[in-house]
């Protein structure tokens, strides 16, 4: 089965577990994500724990969509969205010990795409010559823009 992954990752002056809460901050997403990609992110139901297998409701530039949570974890935040067995996408927000910095994050965010069609958002040639590499380099634009904001917010914001 194919697989591809485009990720990005940016250091935050912050503990993981601050960057997780302020990442899983929901409600506040407009307030410092106000022009990106992800309008809305939460579950389907409003105030459900995001536990894995809860169906989310996510608003999108591109629409809404109804993936499922796949792992919460205090490393790890992802879903998945798929036409099953035809194409998949994992979206992950990892929160890793930063290597550069003692006590900072090294904030991992991407998206994992898989099955028969995976090949079709991939970075090789096969999606060149389809003309979908314009789409992940826009993609990979968006998820460099939404790591940004959350950056510029957690290190502007002071929290116990």
């Amino acid at each position: 089965m194919f697989e591809n992954i485009v990720s990005s990752n940016i250091e935050i002056a912050a503990p993981p577990a601050k960057v997780r809460a302020k990442f899983l901050d929901f409600e506040s997403l407009p307030k410092y994500h106000g022009n990106g990609a992800f309008i809305s992110l939460g579950p389907r139901t409003p105030r459900q724990p995001l536990d894995k297998g809860v169906v989310m409701k996510n608003v999108l530039k591109g629409g809404t969509f109804h993936p499922v949570v796949t792992e919460n974890s205090p490393h790890q935040f992802s879903w998945l969205g798929s036409v099953p067995g035809i194409f998949s996408g994992e979206h992950f927000f990892r929160f890793e010990e930063s290597q550069v910095t003692k006590g900072d994050t090294t904030f991992v965010h991407g998206e994992s795409f898989s099955g028969l069609l995976g090949w079709i958002a991939g970075t090789g040639w096969v999606a060149s010559k389809m003309g979908s590499q314009e789409g992940i380099r826009k993609g990979k634009e968006e998820i460099d823009k939404f790591n940004q904001d959350l950056k510029r917010w957690v290190e502007s914001s002071s929290f116990e």
